[in-house]
């Protein structure tokens, strides 16, 4: 993968290649070019079709979430519930599996991750309970 700077930005390509098994002294085919930049992702049969798909509607936005505490993962939750109800009010049915998967996903993490400060907290306190009967004796 190359990034290249371009203004205040980075756009990342990476090319990919194809090369027949029984045809080794040929030399790879250019088969597309992925680029990306920020949470954009566009693909093309070539360097200049990659960068026009990666400024149009063709391009893929990521939706890049921090789930590093917890209320982060919450306003996810509430964002892609939204999602939910408006991908089925708009009779959008693979969007709205779509957005149900990501929701189940979210979710899930939530789950993990309140049973992890469940553990934290019950092992913290059998610590604190351990340290005050040694001191009491």
């Amino acid at each position: 993968m190359i990034a290249v700077p371009v203004n205040n930005t980075l756009v990342y390509v990476e090319t990919i290649y194809s090369q027949l098994i029984n045809e080794t002294n040929q030399k790879p085919t250019l088969k597309r070019v992925v680029v990306a930049s920020g949470t954009k992702v566009a693909i093309g049969e070539n360097m200049e079709a990659a960068l026009k798909n990666l400024v149009s509607k063709y391009a893929v936005d990521l939706d890049i979430t921090n789930t590093d505490n917890m209320q982060d993962l919450v306003n996810d939750i509430i964002k892609a519930n939204k999602n939910v109800k408006s991908s089925s009010k708009n009779n959008d049915w693979k969007l709205f599996g779509e957005d149900m998967d990501k929701l189940t996903g979210l979710v899930d993490q939530l789950e993990n991750v309140v049973i992890a400060d469940q553990a934290n907290t019950t092992s913290s306190n059998t610590v604190v309970s351990n340290s005050t009967n040694n001191t009491t004796k």
